[in-house]
């Protein structure tokens, strides 16, 4: 519920960005990114994913990837500044895995 509230919170900030710049270019996309985080918060708040119209083969509309676009972008760059400031390294050794019931009738052997 925090980042439905938190996205909330930031559409109306850039609402009023929008409102109150003057140059019509840079408003449409403080709206377009108003929108955007808008609708994501949406469907947190009521719990419907529906806002995404997503299809039976995992595809989004068109007009739905292009209101998401701000929303889309800004987790792509946050994510990769997670990434980067991250102490943990991105491989990890695992234990090996077995594949086949075939693979359990040999003993392992743990060094």
């Amino acid at each position: 519920m925090f980042a439905a509230i938190a996205y909330l919170v930031l559409a109306v900030i850039l609402c009023t960005t929008a409102w109150m710049i003057r140059l019509p270019y840079i408003a449409i996309f403080f709206y377009w990114s108003a929108l955007s985080l808008f609708l994501v918060s949406l469907a947190y708040i009521a719990n419907a994913g529906k806002v995404f119209r997503k299809r039976q083969n995992g595809t989004i509309p068109w007009y739905i990837r292009w209101a998401f676009i701000p929303f889309l972008l800004g987790a792509q760059l946050y994510n990769a500044w997670q990434r980067r400031n991250d102490k943990v390294p991105p491989i990890r050794k695992s234990s090996p895995v077995y594949s086949s019931p075939a693979d359990f009738s040999r003993p392992m052997l743990i060094p």
